[in-house]
């Protein structure tokens, strides 16, 4: 036979389509629209609306934005409201909740005679700057004092958004950032817990933690914040009727708020979260101890104790 009658069977060869194929095989080279990279997958879609595991992340913009975003907002909610925590009369916080470390002492002014001032002294004179919880004045609070809170409230509030993302319990847990610091900031200063202030922290929790559960983590996760709400709220009442003099109700109502965040995160989070308290302010004790900064019948105060706990706690199992 001759070769030129001999019948090629090889296909002709085909053009790279704009459809991305070769000689009728995908090109390996070119991923069609739509189409996620192995890297894709793994880091999210490159749009902020979620990654391989369905869970929601952002892109690198409008994460550098949500950190900056909840540090400056951290910084100017704590800065405002100090300054009316600071402002408000002693005297219209409940006393049952302005206690945060046992029972204060109060100093009552020895009654006069007809001599004058019993022993012949005449009452020391009040420091200037200094206020009595029980004349109802404001203590005055300083502009160094402020601003140092506010720093606090806002690096804390932008390490809750490095560890959570733009995710919908993010502005619950950058809420209880700030409201932890200024609670831990008004115990320190004045040994009490305003009930407001308390308040406010938990009902922030319930609001914007049922805005997460909406938004798509549903409603398991704040069936069991309600309920580590009232556990921690209970097992706290329980220590302060065994021992008073250590708990006050102001610790028992801020554990209550503190379970509903800690609930929210899992078991094992407010289990961690409502003991650590116990280990900080132990170790902070010994540390005064050891520089002779305190002794064994000085009072600390467990608020800011409790609040370092539940904040180390979100840090590390927030999700």
């Amino acid at each position: 036979m001759h070769p030129d009658s001999v019948r090629d069977e090889r296909p002709p060869a085909r053009a790279v389509s704009h459809h991305g194929t070769r000689h009728g095989v995908e090109d390996p080279d070119r991923v069609a629209p739509g189409a996620l990279s192995d890297d894709a997958g793994r880091h999210g879609t490159g749009d902020g609306t979620g990654d391989g595991y369905g869970r929601p992340v952002s892109t690198e913009s409008l994460y550098t934005v949500t950190v900056g975003a909840s540090a400056v907002v951290g910084m100017l909610t704590a800065t405002v409201l100090l300054r009316r925590v600071a402002a408000r009369p002693a005297a219209e916080h409940d006393p049952a909740g302005a206690d945060a470390a046992g029972p204060v002492p109060t100093v009552r002014p020895e009654a006069p005679t007809e001599h004058g001032p019993v022993g012949g002294r005449q009452p020391a004179p009040a420091a200037p700057g200094a206020a009595s919880a029980a004349n109802g004045l404001p203590r005055a609070v300083s502009h160094r004092a402020v601003a140092v809170v506010a720093v606090i409230a806002g690096v804390l509030s932008a390490l809750v958004a490095v560890r959570l993302g733009a995710t919908w319990s993010l502005p619950a847990y950058a809420a209880l950032a700030v409201a932890g610091v200024l609670l831990a900031a008004v115990d320190l200063r004045e040994h009490r817990l305003p009930n407001r202030g308390v308040a406010a922290t938990a009902v922030a929790g319930l609001a914007l933690l049922a805005v997460a559960s909406l938004g798509g983590a549903g409603w398991a996760p704040f069936g069991r914040a309600l309920a580590g709400a009232a556990a921690l709220f209970a097992a706290y009442l329980v220590l302060a009727l065994l021992a008073p003099s250590g708990l006050g109700m102001g610790d028992v109502k801020l554990a209550g708020a503190l379970g509903l965040y800690l609930g929210y995160l899992g078991w094992r989070p407010l289990v961690l979260g409502g003991l650590g308290g116990f280990v900080l302010v132990a170790v902070a004790g010994l540390f005064l101890l050891g520089a002779r900064r305190a002794d064994r019948r000085t009072q600390l105060a467990f608020g800011p104790a409790m609040v370092a706990a539940a904040l180390i706690t979100v840090l590390v199992h927030g999700q």
